[in-house]
């Protein structure tokens, strides 16, 4: 599972405007969407201005999440010029869920739904961020450990999570 969200997207709408802000907003959705699927994953839903996408492996998750975070600055100065007050945040995590037919759309819930939005809720923006279940996966290991993202761990409370989790917070230099 991988969810994003965009921090400082309601300040971008009191600054250029709301048809602006939506349109950057929409081409931002289109921009997480070529990731997703370009790791043969899919966008579940779009919730305000965040995703949540599955797919059938924490290594096409990670490639994907690795793209957007590696294309963003581009994106972003593509869009908004030098305004670089609007940063994207990720997080995944893996394991079991509920997956439904919610009136002919897929949807998922479940404890892992729930603690993979909470795992991108600790995200600051311009960061991946990582649950056990994803950094430890073995397909992943090797793909973080070429990569040039640096890498801070920490042990945090989530709203609504029982124990405290060890996350991975993931950056470019």
């Amino acid at each position: 599972m991988l969810f994003t969200d965009l921090s400082g997207s309601t300040a971008l709408y009191e600054r250029i405007g709301d048809v602006r802000a939506f349109a950057f907003v929409q081409s931002h959705f289109r921009y997480l969407r070529d990731a997703v699927v370009r790791e043969n994953g899919g966008v579940v839903k779009q919730m305000g201005d965040a995703v949540m996408a599955t797919f059938a492996d924490a290594r096409e998750a990670w490639s994907a999440a690795s793209t957007m975070q590696s294309g963003w600055d581009n994106f972003r100065r593509g869009h908004l010029g030098d305004d670089d007050s609007v940063a994207l945040k990720v997080g995944l995590h893996q394991g079991p869920a509920v997956m439904i037919d919610n009136d002919g759309r897929i949807d998922y819930f479940g404890a892992t739904v729930n603690l993979a939005a909470r795992v991108q809720g600790c995200a600051a923006g311009g960061d991946i961020v990582l649950s056990r279940a994803v950094h430890d996966d073995p397909e992943v290991a090797p793909l973080l450990a070429e990569s040039d993202y640096g890498c801070n761990v920490f042990t945090t409370g989530l709203k609504g999570i029982g124990e405290e989790q060890t996350l991975w917070r993931l950056r470019r230099p």
